[in-house]
């Protein structure tokens, strides 16, 4: 506001609320990227714990090992899941 009144009365020849507002928007792309960083990165290692869960799933041959196999994979799901709500909140 200080900026567009300098602007109007002529104090000031630069355009002060439109370098204010390149800099909060490049501050604002800024943040996003770093978001997009973070997700990149959590996806990748859901990615890889679940390709090692899927190697094994001919494995199990009793209950107790399939319950345990389901777990690993649900667990996984649910930490890129967490991460992923985190970051939409």
């Amino acid at each position: 506001m200080a900026g567009a009144v300098l602007k109007a009365t002529g104090t000031v020849n630069v355009d002060l609320l439109g370098l204010t507002g390149t800099v909060v928007a490049a501050g604002v792309a800024w943040a996003q990227a770093k978001q997009h960083q973070t997700l990149a990165s959590a996806y990748a290692i859901a990615s890889q714990e679940l390709a090692t869960i899927g190697a094994q799933i001919d494995r199990p041959s009793t209950e107790q090992e399939w319950a345990h196999f389901v777990d690993q994979a649900e667990g996984a799901i649910s930490r890129e899941h967490t991460l992923w709500r985190a970051s939409h909140s």
